[in-house]
């Protein structure tokens, strides 16, 4: 790792978003997350003074996990960008095939502009195998667990080290 630690005086944010699928909404038979409803969702206003460090991811659904497994048509992506400039944090969609709990999934961030934002877009189609039989919606939930690094030394020897002046994402 480029950095060993992060400073103590960092801030632990843990952040919950919530997306919702409704049976025969819009695709007939299936739960559909593919709506504006789970599109550019908010997860965290940006200081243009911090580097954002995602630690760990947590994924799951209001159905069990072998329920959920068993009914992913197209698999659940989180999409993870920042609301001025579109810039990705991940290079691809995270895959949300299974349950996280507590998985790595490492990288850093940062803006340079006032009043952006980390935001979500969350995709995928689910059938209704004979377990979701009568289940008008399914919620899933996306937790970040997230640290706000503004200590001004360390966020310069991590520019510093990593040579990325112009580029706001960093992967471990």
């Amino acid at each position: 790792m480029i950095i060993k630690t992060i400073p103590k005086s960092s801030n632990y944010l843990q952040t919950v978003t919530r997306f919702t699928a409704n049976f025969n909404v819009p695709a007939p038979g299936q739960y559909d997350f593919n709506t504006a409803a789970n599109t550019g969702i908010v997860i965290l206003e940006m200081n243009p003074h911090s580097v954002y460090f995602i630690d760990k991811i947590n994924f799951s659904t209001t159905t069990p996990e072998e329920v959920f497994f068993s009914a992913v048509n197209t698999v659940p992506t989180a999409t993870l960008r920042k609301s001025k400039d579109k810039g990705v944090i991940y290079q691809r969609p995270l895959p949300l095939v299974s349950y996280l709990k507590a998985n790595e999934a490492i990288a850093f961030f940062w803006t340079r502009q006032n009043d952006d934002s980390l935001i979500v877009d969350f995709r995928g189609i689910l059938d209704q195998p004979a377990p979701l039989v009568g289940v008008p919606t399914i919620k899933a939930q996306l937790q970040l667990d997230i640290y706000q690094i503004m200590d001004e030394n360390w966020i310069q020897l991590f520019r510093a080290a990593t040579r990325l002046t112009q580029q706001t994402t960093v992967f471990i």
